[in-house]
């Protein structure tokens, strides 16, 4: 293959390759040219040319998501391979280059990213737009490319007046950390990382952090332990170097200043790609080279992380600037991803790593015993809450620990203003089901609040932004309006104020309320009947 920037590939879960892809070109695990393989809508010259994912609870359906180089006007598009193709799979003739949800008509940067979902299932792709700062981060599921989060966060990517191909914003990698908690992405042109939390169970991103002064930054990734962000520079004829952050701070002057160059480059070299592997290290390419460069020990600080720049012999093989780019959260060592976090719910807990260690126990800061040797399980709080759920596994007879603050929220609350309303015929009242994020209505509404004129059993299920739910009802009973079937009166003789009023509605005289005013509108009696008039 070759490919001058970006490629990806996938195996099984044994470790044996499925396919390959320049963006452009898919082949089979034989080097062969998949059927219908060729003339996809990526570009061998963007950055990440393309992903591939696979589609949740399918194990023959396959995500090809490509970008054009320098904000091309073919876009963000995806195709579908079917591994089940007789021959070693093939690529779908009617799912090739077709443009997810949103996507249409509209130019991408050459960044594209992923990470599995929270729920341990599901998958996130994440790409940029070409002109302002929207990332677009789609949900894969079962039921395939879901309507995208669109979000602006960061600095603008270009402008959508100019073309990119000597600016070079467009270009530079992004990267999602391998436990899927941060996000950062290089603007080339403009020396610019821009680095953000990411929420696998939403897919939305927040906190935004900022490295400057890296010139023609390219390549990005960072250590398992998601402390440190390694970054490369693409210049040639002048030093340039290999860089390392300290991110803990999640302080912009301070994560400026934690920079290290871990190593320096020879001046005719034109370094590319950082990739993350399953061994914990980070690989880097080189183009031209027939040696990738290698960063021994990622999770250490400065030289401690042993960066080798000849680590890996190509033998008669040459790098380009590129590596595959894959999941990221693939190579994120041992852990787990949780999903189902409202009150209520059964957790789902899955550990991640593809290698089971020796031991593994559960402690979920909640007052009960640890739970040991479990993988894949599923565990119900008993109170909503912030808890502090620690899984240690054993390897080598060493242990280690990783702790993630899990949120068990409470459902939404939905005041529609009781249980039953009673309007008049004529009336009108609105039902307000409060702020959130989505609503469900039995009325077919998809909004906040409803106007009501008619009798009926009203019911609204509200999203909250945790995606939490409830649901409520409300019956409204419209009353008809009183007939007054006669007025009876009495007059008052020689001046004495002893005249009576009186109202004879249908039906009983109890069932009703009753206002009677002056002329001046001042209240004179709240019964049937009024006297000393």
């Amino acid at each position: 293959m070759i490919a001058r920037e970006g490629c990806a590939s996938i195996s099984n879960r044994a470790g044996d390759l499925l396919f390959y892809t320049n963006g452009e070109t898919v082949w089979k695990s034989n080097n062969e040219e998949m059927l219908e393989g060729t003339g996809l809508a990526g570009n061998t010259s963007a950055t990440q040319s393309a992903v591939i994912i696979p589609k949740p609870n399918s194990s023959n359906l396959f995500y090809i998501f490509t970008v054009d180089d320098f904000a091309g006007g073919k876009g963000l598009s995806y195709s579908i391979v079917d591994m089940s193709i007789p021959g070693g799979g093939g690529v779908i003739w009617d799912e090739k280059n077709r443009k997810p949800p949103g996507a249409e008509n509209k130019l991408f940067t050459e960044k594209i990213s992923s990470s599995k979902h929270a729920n341990g299932r599901d998958y996130w792709v994440v790409a940029h737009e070409w002109g302002n700062n929207k990332f677009y981060s789609y949900l894969i599921s079962p039921a395939g490319i879901n309507e995208p989060i669109v979000q602006p966060m960061g600095e603008d990517h270009g402008h959508p007046s100019i073309q990119d191909e000597e600016l070079r914003l467009s270009t530079g990698y992004m990267k999602i950390s391998p436990h899927g908690n941060k996000i950062a992405a290089a603007i080339e042109g403009e020396g610019i990382i821009d680095i953000f939390n990411f929420n696998t169970g939403t897919g939305y991103l927040s906190i935004n952090r900022k490295i400057t002064g890296i010139k023609n930054v390219y390549g990005l990734e960072f250590s398992i332990s998601e402390q440190f962000l390694y970054a490369s520079q693409r210049l040639t004829g002048e030093p340039h170097y290999i860089y390392q952050w300290d991110l803990t701070s999640n302080d912009d002057e301070t994560i400026q200043n934690s920079r290290v160059a871990v190593g320096d480059i020879h001046p005719i070299l034109l370094n590319g790609a950082l990739q993350l592997a399953p061994n914990g290290k980070i690989y880097i390419a080189f183009s031209g080279k027939n040696y990738i460069g290698v960063i021994n020990s990622p999770n250490k600080k400065g030289d401690a992380c042993k960066y080798d720049p000849k680590g890996v012999s190509l033998g008669e093989g040459l790098s380009y600037m590129g590596l595959p780019t894959f999941i990221s959260t693939f190579f994120q060592g041992d852990g787990f991803v949780y999903s189902d976090i409202c009150y209520g719910d059964t957790t789902k807990f899955l550990f991640t790593s593809l290698y089971a260690p020796e031991m593994i126990e559960w402690d979920f800061d909640d007052g009960t015993d640890p739970l040991k040797n479990a993988y894949d399980f599923q565990y119900k709080f008993a109170n909503p809450g912030k808890y502090n759920v620690k899984m240690t596994t054993w390897r080598d007879g060493e242990p280690k620990v990783f702790t993630k603050e899990i949120e068990i929220h409470p459902a939404p609350v939905i005041d529609l203003g009781g249980s039953e309303i009673d309007i008049c015929v004529g009336e009108q009242i609105i039902l307000n089901a409060g702020v959130a994020n989505f609503y469900e209505w039995n009325t077919g509404s998809t909004i906040n609040r409803i106007a009501v004129n008619k009798a009926g059993t009203y019911a609204v299920t509200v999203t909250d932004f945790n995606l939490c739910k409830s649901t409520t009802s409300v019956e409204v009973t419209v009353l008809e309006l009183p007939v007054i079937e006669k007025i009876e009166t009495t007059d008052a003789y020689c001046g004495t104020p002893d005249g009576t009023a009186s109202i004879i509605p249908e039906g009983e005289i109890n069932e009703y309320l009753y206002q009677w005013t002056n002329e001046e509108g001042d209240s004179i009696g709240t019964t049937s009947k009024i006297e000393d008039l």
